[in-house]
């Protein structure tokens, strides 16, 4: 009790010293733990790749979808077949350069160098612009699949290894039999080790990549079942598009306005002066091919045993192919209760042919890629050599070059040829023998440059690849009396286009006025009915079409159908949906038999009627396809919408923070797809 009344008495006579010792100890605890508390932080920020959703993001869960995702989802990946769904995300998860992408990017570089600069040294700065633009858009990727990750953990999306199996043995299992001629389909522990071997990956890491990847694709069907277009509106659509419309048109075409136009020398002069981008001669190229057709090994492929046939079979049903729906007598938009039905399949024997068709045609394909990736490897080797050649000798001019016709050589399965000069308008032609190869011919359009090789495409008859040996530019010609006639037909055009129109809108004024004086009531002063003056209408407009001598060209359509004889079907078909029955519209539309037709000028402007509208007949045997069909359309089209939404509202709510410098990103080799 002593002890504390002398501590008391000290305390009183020492409260400006304890005060003192107070604020000295909270300063010292500050001034350590303030520092301890940033470095904890930012010791945390080093060994993060950002923040999604207020969470730290590790350098390794984010290192593991850049690099794994990156391996699986670029062309060259081996499990990029396996996962179609991320195809429906647009731009969100695609781990490569689109072709247009990439040629618009060689594009703009190669325009922004100086003219002087060496060939080589300018596919080296636009090989890096291209590598550049590539390691900004695997990281974007990267952090999307991020957010959706985060996303289907949030909502407990989970993938087990039994449908990691499941999944590989449905796409795979029964190719992998029949190409590689097992007796049995290898085992999903086989299928995995296979892919993670091309992915250059562990077993264990391939899985773990396929999982995620997986539980995106789950998350993602989990938000689509969500999206449903109600039977009501499904109806109303088909029968929409079943309608059959009924029009009949005057059509004032600009080649009748042509005849005995003149033009002066002023106005060809002043039109070219204008418009010399018209005049300019198309580049020309001049390529070298090799091409490997998928027909010639038919031969070679042996015929599917049976048992193949009735694996892909059973294959087919589990995803939904065969499946077919109970025939039943219905009328449209007269909406019934669902019933619980079994599933149908059609029978084996029924699509025995076409899967025995699908088998060999794969079979074909890969012979055809084999062949082809021979000629990749030896064009790869003689790269190489080229690149050794720089290196031990350089400054000297005499670099080899790759030749395709001495590298093709002993391969009898392989054509190598060259082509004569071509231009883009033509370069269709060669289309009717090598098959439609579109990725080609937009690099060409846009980058392509003298002795570079694209990469072999896949046609409907076989693969080709390219090498540019030599490209024509365009030029304006100068104003020749060579010229004049092309000039003289330009301007014809456009002004007999605008007597066509004109002529079309008089001709409507005077039909809208004929149609104004039509009686809207008998002698007695009834309304006449609608079907009525709907006949009146339709009989006066052709009355008047016959007594001006007018040609009445008539449209029979489904909304859903194509329109015969038209060039801008769908331009017209909205006109058509703007008017009722009796009323008139000028549609406007280009002539589809010009074989040089510039699209976005009408040569034709129709004075149209609306004359009727028939709905569909009732359908009875195909009707459950029809309307189950026209639903997956409807829901498609909801499902992009409300994904582009969705993921505008997810992307904002994550308010990303990267802390990624895109040097310590890898630079990716360039891919395949890319020229």
């Amino acid at each position: 009790m002593t002890g504390y009344r002398a501590f008391v008495r000290w305390t009183k006579r020492n409260q400006r010293l304890i005060f003192y010792i107070l604020i000295g100890i909270i300063a010292i605890g500050f001034g350590v733990t303030g520092p301890m508390l940033q470095f904890c932080a930012g010791s945390k920020k080093q060994v993060s790749a950002g923040v999604v959703f207020g969470e730290y993001i590790p350098r390794s869960d984010y290192d593991r979808v850049y690099n794994g995702w990156e391996k699986l989802l670029r062309p060259s990946g081996s499990g990029r077949s396996l996962f179609y769904s991320l195809n429906e995300l647009g731009d969100t998860c695609e781990f490569e350069l689109s072709a247009e992408e990439t040629a618009k990017i060689q594009d703009e570089k190669k325009k922004s160098l100086p003219v002087d600069m060496s060939e080589e040294e300018k596919n080296i700065k636009v090989n890096d612009a291209v590598k550049e633009a590539l390691v900004k858009k695997l990281e974007a990727s990267a952090w999307n699949a991020v957010i959706l990750l985060h996303e289907a953990k949030k909502n407990n999306i989970i993938v087990t290894n039994i449908e990691i199996g499941n999944m590989l043995k449905q796409k795979l299992g029964w190719f992998y039999r029949y190409y590689f001629k097992l007796q049995e389909d290898p085992s999903p522990e086989g299928l995995l080790a296979s892919i993670a071997k091309q992915s250059d990956m562990t077993e264990t890491q391939c899985l773990e990549i396929i999982r995620e990847i997986m539980m995106v694709e789950k998350y993602i069907a989990y938000l689509k079942d969500s999206v449903d277009v109600p039977m009501d509106e499904v109806f109303q659509k088909y029968v929409k598009n079943q309608t059959n419309f009924l029009v009949q048109g005057a059509g004032f075409h600009r080649q009748d306005f042509a005849m005995n136009l003149e033009v002066t020398a002023a106005e060809l002069a002043k039109y070219y002066n204008e418009n010399k981008d018209k005049f300019k001669t198309p580049e020309k190229y001049k390529l070298q091919y090799v091409f490997v057709s998928k027909e010639k090994f038919r031969s070679v492929v042996p015929e599917p045993e049976e048992q193949a046939l009735k694996d892909k079979y059973e294959a087919g049903k589990k995803s939904g192919k065969y499946q077919i729906s109970n025939p039943e007598e219905k009328k449209p938009g007269v909406k019934e209760e669902p019933k619980d039905k079994p599933v149908q399949y059609k029978a084996f024997d029924e699509v025995k042919d076409e899967i025995k068709k699908e088998i060999i045609e794969q079979g074909m394909k890969t012979a055809a890629y084999k062949q082809m990736s021979e000629v990749r490897i030896k064009i790869k080797n003689k790269l190489d050599e080229i690149e050794d050649f720089k290196v031990k000798h350089p400054g000297n001019p005499a670099v080899p070059e790759v030749l395709l016709e001495k590298l093709t050589e002993g391969m009898p399965d392989v054509v190598c040829a060259n082509t004569p000069y071509i231009t883009l308008d033509n370069v269709d032609e060669l289309e009717k023998d090598f098959g439609k190869f579109d990725k080609f011919k937009r690099a060409l359009q846009s980058s392509f440059s003298v002795n570079e090789i694209s990469t072999d495409e896949d046609t409907d008859k076989g693969l080709i690849m390219f090498k540019l040996l030599e490209k024509i530019p365009s030029v304006i010609p100068p104003f020749t009396a060579g010229l004049e006639s092309a000039v003289k037909s330009e301007i014809v055009k456009q002004k007999s286009r605008e007597l066509a129109k004109t002529a079309a809108e008089e001709f409507m004024k005077e039909a809208e006025a004929k149609l104004n004086e039509i009686k809207t009531q008998d002698e007695q002063g009834k309304p006449f009915s609608e079907e009525t003056m709907r006949q009146q209408k339709v009989t006066g407009f052709m009355d008047l079409v016959n007594a001006k001598g007018l040609a009445m060209k008539p449209f029979s359509y489904k909304r859903d159908a194509s329109v015969t004889d038209i060039g801008d079907a769908d331009a017209f078909k909205n006109t058509v949906d703007s008017l009722k029955k009796g009323e008139l519209a000028i549609a406007k539309t280009y002539d589809p038999s010009f074989k040089d037709q510039n699209k976005s000028e009408p040569d034709i402007f129709y004075v149209i009627q609306l004359q009727r509208v028939d709905p569909p007949a009732p359908r009875y045997k195909d009707f459950d396809d029809e309307v189950k069909n026209l639903r997956t359309t409807l829901k498609n089209d909801r499902w992009k919408d409300y994904w582009k939404t969705y993921w505008a509202t997810l992307y904002n709510q994550a308010e990303l923070e990267s802390y990624l410098d895109e040097k310590s990103l890898p630079a990716p080799s360039l891919p395949d797809s890319d020229y």
